[in-house]
């Protein structure tokens, strides 16, 4: 009877070891909303952080699709990270200025992962989420549309592999490490997101620019203002892709362009509507530390 019993209690301890090893492996495996602060980063596998998500080929047209590529710091390996409130974010490509999509909007499992302008469908809308594994803090990338996991298709971490949807099932190829990119170092394209911003001189940041009332068009018609309470000294600044930017007057409506077609010096700046061309684009750049050169 001893035995019987002895042997009994050996198998409910057992069992119970089991299941307190369960929940210890379980709560290593809490998902929480992930707090990433705004700003670029690179997207790499947890399987192999060498290899990370890219826009094919260095491609940036819309439809351009999403694999992993060797790490190699290139601007279609960088994604800016935005906040769009409630856990939910946005992921644009710094080399094209285009957003992470889920093509045709699809609900459906194995969905290409590509790039597309940004429209604000929750196809290009992620919630990320947290995951501890194996000690280590990565990340899940859920689409608001579906709720089915951003996967490289069978954990492959192969240069090319794709990158699509898949049933969520916290499995290696749905875990991405998310790594910051330091500042860009002076000359190098600045990392801006598109909002709305105020231009101060780095010289006096009391003075900044702004249009005189009345000059909605043509001429050389910014200047340094001293007041800060009118739209004419709010600027809509836009990626445009390739490091470009507009750079749209909101009291006007009209954008930042050089007039002609030739930029030399003496080259007068102008009021216009957006033409697509590259006259109505410029590059921001790091000047100093603290301060960005148009």
């Amino acid at each position: 009877m001893r035995d019987r019993w002895t042997l009994r209690n050996l198998k409910g301890l057992a069992a119970l070891a089991f299941f307190v090893l369960m929940l210890c492996f379980m709560h290593t495996d809490v998902h929480a909303a992930a707090e990433l602060k705004e700003g670029v980063y690179t997207i790499s596998a947890y399987r192999d952080p060498s290899v990370v998500m890219e826009a094919a080929g260095g491609k940036t047209p819309n439809g351009t699709n999403i694999q992993l590529g060797k790490l190699v710091y290139a601007k279609h390996q960088q994604f800016y990270v935005s906040h769009l409130g409630g856990g939910r974010y946005k992921l644009r490509n710094l080399a094209s200025g285009r957003v992470l999509d889920v093509q045709g909007g699809s609900k459906k499992c194995f969905a290409n992962i590509q790039l597309y302008d940004w429209n604000g469908t929750t196809a290009q809308i992620f919630n990320i989420k947290t995951v501890t594994k194996q000690g280590k803090t990565v990340c899940e990338l859920i689409g608001t549309g579906s709720g089915l996991a951003v996967d490289y298709a069978g954990a492959s971490t192969k240069t090319g592999t794709n990158v699509r949807l898949y049933t969520r099932n916290h499995s290696v190829g749905q875990k991405w490490i998310f790594t910051p990119v330091p500042d860009a170092p002076a000359g190098m394209d600045a990392r801006i997101s598109e909002g709305f911003y105020k231009i101060y001189s780095s010289k006096s940041e009391s003075l900044l620019v702004g249009i005189p009332k009345g000059l909605s068009a043509g001429g050389l018609s910014a200047a340094m203002c001293s007041a800060d309470t009118e739209d004419g000294t709010i600027f809509h600044i836009v990626p445009t892709g390739g490091g470009r930017y507009r750079i749209k007057v909101m009291s006007s409506g009209l954008s930042f362009s050089i007039r002609g077609t030739a930029a030399q010096t003496g080259t007068q700046i102008v009021q216009r509507a957006p033409s697509g061309k590259l006259c109505d684009e410029w590059y921001i750049r790091k000047d100093r530390a603290d301060s960005e050169q148009f």
